[in-house]
């Protein structure tokens, strides 16, 4: 169960580092749309949860069926970037994909907690 408690806790960290990130970029953006705000509202909630999760096997039970709105939003996070890329001047190209939004942070806004559910489903249905 140890091993369990540090990957979540990893997860955790991982989405406080995404949280810092998103809400610099997107304060540099001056938010502009209202779908800005949802990295820096939900993986800091996220984040508390699964630290929740490491020692609480109800809130585990919960975290694991809410974690489809941070993949969820992530996946739209990739296509409002991709997006914002496009706009720019040449279209999508490498000197945009450099400058523009960054297409990575909202993927691990979806993978990491893919991760922390994974790891919360193999504990909860006993592949442990």
């Amino acid at each position: 169960m140890v091993y369990v408690q540090i990957a979540l806790l990893l997860v955790s960290l991982g989405l406080l580092g995404v949280f810092l990130q998103s809400t610099l970029y997107h304060y540099r953006g001056r938010f502009r749309a209202w779908q800005m705000w949802v990295p820096v509202i939900e993986t800091p909630i996220f984040a508390l949860l699964f630290i929740l999760s490491a020692f609480s096997v109800i809130i585990a039970g919960w975290t694991l069926y809410l974690s489809i709105v941070p993949i969820i939003s992530g996946m739209l996070g990739v296509y409002y970037h991709y997006k914002g890329i496009k706009f720019l001047t040449g279209g999508f190209n490498l000197d945009n994909v450099l400058l523009g939004p960054p297409i990575i942070l909202p993927l691990m806004v979806t993978i990491l907690p893919m991760i922390g559910a994974a790891v919360i489903a193999i504990v909860i249905y006993g592949f442990i």
